[in-house]
């Protein structure tokens, strides 16, 4: 399971050491098509990391199926009950035959109970970055799907955009590049014909135009 892991975004700031003790916490499921995978209305503890397939992420609201998004390999779900246990926030489905690497938030506690390494604190961390992200883009009616997917969309189709900052300054903008593989990554913005580098850690919104260009 790890060489199928390794190429996860969730997982580029791990070591071999630490993803082989992480991946050996988890275990592989299948699911057939139209299985469902997490139900909103049922308790969960567990986070999913796909290898293989395409999952439906959605909501059931009364007498409509409310699609939130497609995820397919190297996207990750099931992070906010994997926190605190409670009701998964959307219902998951197999679209077509998937696989999964599941952890168990009982078996990520045993790891933590260890205390041995910054191994399970790294982990959290990596988690409540993509959670964040993921209520970014719902804040901004954006895809739910990670960061990267989200970017990339944006800057193949330089759409514009308004990008608000920590410090409260705005840009509209198109986003040219975006580079978080570095410690410190950045966002390269093009305002009418000026470049600038935005520090990733400081975007605090990514808006997008209304039906009629307005922001």
């Amino acid at each position: 399971m790890f060489d199928e892991l390794k190429d996860f975004p969730f997982f580029k700031i791990f070591n071999e050491e630490e993803m082989t003790k992480l991946s050996g916490l988890m275990q592989i499921v299948d699911f057939k098509d139209g299985e469902m995978i997490l139900d909103e209305c049922e308790e969960s503890s567990v986070i999913c990391f796909i290898l293989e397939g395409k999952v439906k992420i959605f909501k059931k609201e009364p007498d409509i199926l409310k699609i939130l998004t497609y995820l397919e390999p190297t996207d990750v779900f099931g992070e906010m009950s994997f926190v605190d246990k409670q009701a998964c926030s959307a219902s998951a489905s197999a679209v077509g035959d998937v696989k999964l690497a599941v952890l168990t938030s009982e078996k990520f506690d045993n790891l933590k109970e260890e205390n041995v390494d910054k191994l399970p604190s790294k982990f959290l961390i990596e988690m409540m970055k993509e959670i964040t992200r993921k209520f970014r883009a719902v804040n901004e009616g954006l895809d739910v799907k990670s960061a990267d997917y989200t970017l990339h969309e944006l800057i193949t189709s330089s759409k514009r955009i308004k990008l608000s900052t920590d410090g409260g300054t705005e840009y509209i903008c198109v986003i040219k590049h975006a580079d978080l593989s570095q410690h410190f990554p950045l966002l390269k913005i093009d305002i009418k014909g000026q470049t600038i580098l935005i520090p990733f850690q400081q975007v605090k919104t990514i808006t997008l135009p209304n039906k009629f260009g307005n922001f």
